[in-house]
C-alpha cells in the first residue's frame, strides 16, 4: 500500500507563513511547522502514516527542503512510501571523509539483536496476510530460550530477566510497541527496515555459530578463542 495520497486535505505551510518571525531574533526561513517537523525527526526513531497523519502529510509535502536541511547538518531523509514510514539518520558517505556523527544510536542488547530476526519473520508472515503484527513476552522467551540456556547456561529466573531486558531495550528503539495488555506488543513496520534480508542471514549464521561454540566442551571453547589446538 502506498500511503503517498493517503491524505485529501493538503498541508499548505511554506517559508515565512505568516511573514512573522517565530521570536524576536528569529533568522529561520522556514515556516514554524516545517520546523518542528525537523525537530521531530532528529528526536524521533521515525514517524509514520498511519500514527502522525499530520506530520507525514507535512512531510511529503516538504519533502525536498527538508531532505535538505537534514543534508546541511550531515543527516540524510529516508522514506520508504509503501510502509508509511519516514526516519532521519547520520549520512552515509565515503569512509574517506572524516564528518561527525549527529545521532548516536543506542546499543542494542546481544538477546535484542538476536530477537529482530524473529520480529521480522513474524511481521512478515502478518503483513502477508494483512494482519497487524503482536508478540507477548512469552513468545520472546521461548525464542530466547536456547540462546540463553546454551550460551549462558543461566537459571530459568535469570533466562527470563535477561529476555524482559531485551524487549525492552526493542521498546526504547521503538521497534516493539506497547500495548494495552501487559506484555503484549505491536511489532514495528520498522523492523523490516532496519532487518534486510542480509543483516537476517548474517544475524542468523551469528545466532548458530555462537549455539555451536558452546555446545563444544570447555577445553574445545578456549582452544578457539585462543586459535590453537591442543595435541
Amino acid at each position: 500500500m502506498d500511503f503517498h495520497d493517503r491524505h485529501e486535505t493538503p498541508v499548505h505551510v511554506g517559508p515565512r507563513f505568516d511573514g512573522l518571525p517565530a521570536w524576536p531574533g528569529d533568522t529561520g526561513e522556514l515556516g514554524l511547522e516545517v520546523r518542528k517537523l525537523l525537530v521531530r525527526l532528529m528526536k524521533d526513531a521515525y514517524i509514520t502514516a498511519t500514527e502522525k497523519r499530520y506530520l507525514w502529510a507535512l512531510l511529503l509535502e516538504h519533502e525536498e527542503i527538508v531532505r535538505s536541511r537534514l543534508n546541511d547538518i550531515l543527516l540524510e531523509l529516508v522514506i520508504d512510501r509503501e510502509l508509511g514510514i519516514a526516519f532521519a539518520r547520520n549520512a552515509h558517505v565515503s569512509e574517506t571523509v572524516d564528518i561527525p556523527k549527529v545521532m548516536s544510536a543506542k546499543a542494542l542488547t546481544h538477546a535484542a539483536t538476536m530477537l529482530l530476526v524473529y520480529l521480522r519473520q513474524q511481521h512478515m508472515r502478518a503483513q502477508a496476510s494483512g494482519d497487524i503484527a503482536f508478540i507477548t513476552d512469552e513468545e520472546i522467551f521461548d525464542y530466547l530460550r536456547s540462546y540463553v540456556e546454551n550460551v549462558d547456561k543461566q537459571n530459568e529466573v535469570e533466562a527470563r530477566k535477561r529476555s524482559k531486558r531485551a524487549s525492552e531495550n526493542l521498546v526504547q528503539h521503538s521497534v516493539l510497541k506497547v500495548t494495552g495488555e501487559e506484555g503484549r506488543y505491536q511489532i514495528g513496520d520498522i523492523v523490516t527496515l532496519i532487518v534486510d534480508v542480509d543483516t537476517a542471514t548474517e544475524l542468523i549464521r551469528q545466532y548458530e555459530a555462537l549455539i555451536e561454540r558452546y555446545r563444544q566442551p570447555s577445553s574445545d571453547r578456549d582452544d578457539t578463542r585462543d586459535g590453537s589446538r591442543h595435541t
